[in-house]
């Protein structure tokens, strides 16, 4: 069995993602933040830092639990161990990283900096949320180059495309001008239409509204 601990975030989501893609049997647990539930102590005893995603594997009635953090770890761990979305030549695999860790580092930190602001300290959006904004659209600008060229970040559809999907889902409700990036949104288009994306996202959201 594979429990998900999980939040109403992105970085939530992309676990969900790479289970669904792995075909691999999952409950969500679902950790309200707002509430404050990442700081009950069963919680924090599965992972001290107090953070979403986590999984704890015991799909090997004889092998060890593993507890695993990080939605990056989890979703490489999963696609690596079950050889999915995981490319085989090396040249592709370095661009998968690449692009993986584009959507975990720069658009992540700018998403959760904008999620912080407006949920936590909205009197502070008005005089530093331009700069993040800013941020968001030009990340979008370079992504809009990539997929103006191929048709998945790696070539191929890849771990990198799942760190990235709920990101990008969830920055566009800010951008005005779609129109200026339609190579992500065809991107995004094909992505939703995924039948492991859409269980993935009926899952999460069927887990979320049960709080």
């Amino acid at each position: 069995m594979i429990e998900l601990f999980t939040a109403d975030t992105p970085h939530g989501l992309r676990a969900s993602l790479i289970l669904e893609e792995c075909g691999l049997d999952y409950k969500i647990k679902f950790i309200d933040l707002m509430k404050g539930e990442q700081h009950d102590p069963k919680f924090l005893a599965i992972n001290p830092r107090g953070q979403i995603p986590v999984v704890v594997d015991t799909q090997e009635p004889d092998g060890p639990t593993l507890t695993l953090a990080q939605s990056s770890a989890i979703i490489l761990h999963y696609a690596i161990t079950q050889n999915v979305l995981w490319p085989a030549d090396p040249t592709e695999q370095a661009s998968a990283l690449q692009w993986l860790m584009q959507a975990t580092s720069d658009m992540s930190s700018t998403a959760s900096v904008i999620y912080t602001l407006r949920n936590l300290v909205p009197e502070h959006w008005q005089s530093t949320g331009e700069i993040f904004m800013d941020r968001v659209e030009a990340n979008f600008s370079y992504l809009e180059g990539r997929l103006s060229e191929a048709a998945y970040l790696a070539g191929p559809l890849s771990v990198a495309d799942l760190a990235l999907y709920p990101i990008v889902c969830w920055c566009r409700n800010m951008i005005e001008d779609l129109d200026s990036f339609a190579a992500i949104e065809d991107w995004a288009e094909r992505m939703a239409d995924r039948p492991a994306v859409q269980r993935a996202v009926a899952s999460y959201e069927g887990a979320a509204g049960k709080q």
